[in-house]
């Protein structure tokens, strides 16, 4: 029980001991700060969303109305429910990234379904929702669905 953990402990020490000045300053409320930066809420999540726009008129106008409709979607969301949005998006339930893109597709019908690039943090999310209802209830669809937590690199 005590040799098995010994070598990995042992470098972590090294690397402790390497850089002493870093950690002399570090407190336990410096800590908790720095983790209470990276705990995502809604509204950090919205601040954090960058959309890449399409620059033909009607697909733009069209873009601008699920922007409100994702953004009522992410308001809201419980704290489990963000974090599970947030690793479906980044596979990650901390903010440690400092862009979440969102593209725009056409996607409809059977095909239309929220996709994730979590390398990227990039969101493909279709154009063609009607309603802030509609998009919430396919999206906690999706999200709901543990296939939607299986990494397919394809």
């Amino acid at each position: 029980m005590v040799v098995v953990p010994f070598v990995p402990i042992a470098r972590i020490k090294v690397g402790l001991d390497c850089y002493p000045l870093l950690w002399k300053g570090v407190s336990e409320s410096l800590i908790v700060s720095l983790l209470d930066k990276f705990k995502p809420t809604p509204a950090k999540v919205i601040n954090l969303i960058s959309y890449k726009s399409s620059d033909n008129a009607t697909m733009s106008m069209l873009e601008e109305r699920i922007k409100s409709y994702l953004e009522r979607f992410i308001r809201s969301l419980s704290k489990p429910q963000l974090l599970a949005f947030l690793r479906f998006w980044t596979s990650s339930d901390t903010l440690c990234i400092r862009k979440l893109n969102v593209e725009f597709n056409s996607t409809q019908g059977i095909n239309r379904r929220p996709i994730a690039n979590t390398c990227d943090a990039v969101l493909h999310v279709s154009r063609m929702y009607f309603s802030a209802e509609e998009l919430a209830q396919e999206f906690n669809l999706h999200l709901n669905d543990t296939s939607a937590r299986v990494f397919d690199s394809v």
